[in-house]
């Protein structure tokens, strides 16, 4: 038996961001139903390979959930999203902000269909204070959070991570706020709405990243490339092989470590050398 199993997620999220949430819920033993517009998620058709099969962006992030497409904009089709309400225990969405709320589909009106719902909202910069109206994909959110600003060298301007952690991350926030929002209706019988921003979500992440140069000397925080600050040999090097991905990464970052190092690279002679150490 899965950890989530008797919980049902109704899923009103697209693309990745609050997608990639109710997948990692659906993992966990969640019935995770999507309710899609009549044409589909718009992922579907993200760079599809062939015009009748869905994107394999899509199946990455909605793989272990069942479909329904549901017209929202028809009262007919916000009428069965109800009845779905009244028998799920989570509703995930990460729509603009004020788009429920103008199909009488807003927490408060979840709430009346089913007082303990759980509503779960992923958003950009979150549903309140300057920015909130201000949309945003996964680059966006690591912009303004901070990740690109330590992403690179210090010879060269900022430069995108390969992962997507503005989306991913910020699911990954909302699964836990989600789970931590079901074990409190457990104890109280209480729902409640909890909210992630992709903003605040790369925040969290840049907490290591601040410590050593903005929290403690009030200046930007420093791009290193492959290294972890001054810590030396801790860098990415080549291997042999000469491939696009032959390299290693060592991480010495204590002096037991770096003696260690030395044992097996053949030159324990250096222990205790100051040009070193």
């Amino acid at each position: 038996m899965a950890a989530l199993d008797g919980i049902r997620i109704v899923d009103l999220t697209q693309w990745e961001a609050g997608t990639s949430c109710t997948q990692l819920l659906a993992w966990l033993g969640a019935d995770v139903i999507k309710v899609e517009p009549p044409a589909g998620d718009p992922g579907r058709r993200l760079i599809s390979e062939r015009p009748d099969a869905d994107s394999i962006y899509f199946l990455m992030f909605n793989a272990n959930k069942r479909s329904v497409t549901i017209d929202l904009k028809k009262e007919r089709g916000r009428e069965l999203l109800r009845k779905m309400i009244a028998g799920a225990d989570v509703v995930a969405e990460n729509y603009a902000n004020g788009v429920l709320e103008a199909l009488d589909l807003g927490y408060d009106a979840m709430k009346a269909i089913k007082p303990d719902i759980i509503h779960a909202s992923v958003k950009g910069f979150g549903s309140w204070g300057p920015w909130a109206d201000y949309k945003s994909f996964d680059m966006i959110g690591q912009a303004t959070g901070g990740v690109l600003a330590v992403t690179g060298t210090p010879e060269t301007p900022p430069l995108k991570p390969g992962v997507t952690f503005g989306d991913s991350g910020a699911g990954v926030h909302l699964g836990m706020a989600v789970l931590a929002a079901y074990i409190e209706r457990l104890r109280t019988g209480r729902g409640q709405s909890v909210e992630v921003s992709m903003q605040d979500a790369m925040f969290n992440f840049m907490r290591s990243a601040l410590m050593g140069h903005y929290l403690t000397g009030g200046i930007p925080a420093m791009r290193y490339g492959n290294r972890m600050g001054l810590l030396c040999p801790t860098d990415l090097y080549p291997t042999r092989g000469g491939g696009p991905n032959d390299y290693i990464y060592l991480m010495v970052s204590t002096l037991r470590m770096w003696h260690a190092l030395l044992d097996a690279i053949g030159h324990g002679d250096l222990k205790g050398n100051a040009d070193y150490e």
